[in-house]
């Protein structure tokens, strides 16, 4: 607060002889029961009561201060010295509050299996053979048999005369030739379509095997059967016996016996004739 210097001496004066009351009262409040402050006059003690006396105090301070500010005061928060000026300046601090959101982000990450089944499609060609099975017609050794009168199925694999040698080797390409289920083995003369001594059976029983064994016979479909690649092949009669070496040399029943080399030899028996050569001839059918 600053005074200003162009105050009348009067408005001073009011001022000053309010102060200098207010000293006093403070002193005579204990003598005096009240000091009546008046504008131009000082105070006068009075007896009054003691709530008056207070009243009147606090009335004066008030006027004292109005009186002030009327006269004195300038209405600028500056205070002058000489030509020195004080500038108070208030300084507003901003506090600026930022509030960081935090957004946590879930991704639901979702595994898809695909489950491919791989369907395998096994085509299967069944091939259908069609075959005419052929019953075993004939039982028992056959004489002079025309093989015009064979059933339909039986059909010619393999003929030569008694003079080609027969070996494992040449065995086994007829075997590769009559590949039919059912075998029928006969001789002939050359110049004769009729066999003159023939035999059928499953082809098991005609390739029975008794390798180089002299009286060995396998008895199916009324024949006795005998076979070896490296010996000889040939039949008998039913249950007839057999002397091997290495053809069949027995005579009974001489004309129902029929017997190959098969060791590199031509030759030997059709029925009774023996040491055949180039005029007779051995013949193999076969069926299924």
């Amino acid at each position: 607060m600053s005074y200003r210097t162009n105050s009348s001496p009067v408005d001073q004066f009011v001022i000053n002889s309010k102060l200098l009351c207010i000293a006093r009262c403070t002193h005579q409040i204990s003598t005096c029961n009240i000091v009546v402050f008046d504008r131009l006059a000082s105070p006068s003690c009075k007896m009054f009561n003691e709530a008056f006396v207070a009243g009147n105090l606090v009335a004066s301070a008030t006027g004292i201060i109005v009186n002030f500010n009327r006269f004195y005061a300038d209405e600028v928060t500056t205070v002058a010295t000489t030509t020195s000026t004080t500038t108070t300046t208030t300084t507003t601090k901003t506090t600026t509050t930022t509030t960081t959101t935090k957004t946590t982000t879930t991704t639901t990450t979702t595994k898809t299996t695909t489950t491919t089944t791989t369907t395998k499609t096994t085509t299967t060609t069944t091939k259908t053979t069609t075959t005419v099975t052929v019953l075993l017609s004939l039982s028992g050794v056959q004489l002079n048999l025309n093989p015009n009168s064979l059933p339909n199925g039986w059909s010619l694999c393999y003929n030569a005369t008694y003079s080609s040698s027969m070996t494992s080797l040449d065995i086994s390409t007829i075997l590769s030739s009559c590949n039919q289920a059912k075998l029928l083995l006969g001789c002939r003369e050359v110049n004769n379509e009729t066999l003159a001594v023939a035999a059928m059976g499953n082809r098991a029983d005609v390739l029975y095997d008794c390798n180089t064994t002299s009286s060995c016979t396998h008895v199916a479909n009324g024949v006795g059967w005998y076979f070896s690649d490296s010996y000889s092949w040939g039949f008998v009669n039913g249950s007839d016996t057999v002397s091997r070496s290495s053809c069949d040399t027995q005579n009974t029943n001489a004309e129902y016996r029929l017997c190959w080399h098969t060791k590199a030899n031509g030759g030997y028996r059709c029925g009774a004739t023996t040491n055949t050569g180039s005029s007779w001839m051995k013949v193999i059918y076969h069926s299924n």
